[in-house]
């Protein structure tokens, strides 16, 4: 009844007291793959997180399908699943986030990208920087950033000037996060435009 209990309270928005009922019910009962993999694709990304922690640490290896964690929307699920896949495959993950690029999941392929890639792999994904979803565009911006660090000066500058506020907002971010510093003169000129 107990670990009934614990589940029903697992669907319920606090992170602090879903992190409790999660550790204590994998501390204390002992869970079938079909419990844990239910637990992987529970709505809560940190009850996924820590359903894909405790398969790994009960299997000690890569199962089927795992890679397909890469998708999550959650950075610390994509990270423990490249962890797992880097030390027990041989799944080049740069290559399979650009063969995933142009489907439903290419907000976080264009991530996947940025955090797995290398510097010349940003020519794979600037051409998302036009995209009319501005979720897609800030996502690339990152995913930019990441690779090319303040060398992507110039297209966070020309980004600091768009006029959607989510957009401008991971520009500048993306600015600040890489030191990149602008003269004087550029700035004042760019306040003097809005």
């Amino acid at each position: 009844y107990l670990k009934h209990y614990m589940h029903f309270f697992l669907n319920k928005k606090n992170s602090q007291c879903q992190t409790l009922i999660i550790t204590s019910l994998f501390n204390k009962y002992e869970l079938s793959m079909q419990e844990l993999d239910n637990y992987l694709n529970h709505k809560s990304k940190l009850v996924q997180s820590k359903a894909l922690e405790q398969k790994y640490k009960t299997l000690g290896d890569y199962w089927n399908g795992l890679e397909e964690m890469l998708l999550s929307p959650s950075a610390k699920i994509r990270n423990i699943t490249k962890y797992i896949l880097q030390k027990h495959t041989n799944i080049d993950i740069n290559s399979f986030y650009i063969q995933h690029l142009d489907t439903q999941h290419k907000k976080i392929c264009i991530l996947g990208i940025g955090e797995s890639g290398k510097e010349e792999d940003a020519s794979i994904i600037t051409k998302y920087l036009n995209d009319a979803n501005s979720s897609i565009v800030k996502n690339t911006l990152h995913a930019i950033g990441l690779l090319l660090k303040h060398k992507a000066d110039d297209i966070f500058w020309k980004y600091l000037q768009d006029e959607r506020p989510t957009v401008m907002i991971q520009a500048y971010r993306e600015i600040s996060m890489n030191n990149i510093r602008y003269g004087a003169k550029q700035i004042y000129e760019l306040f003097l435009k809005r």
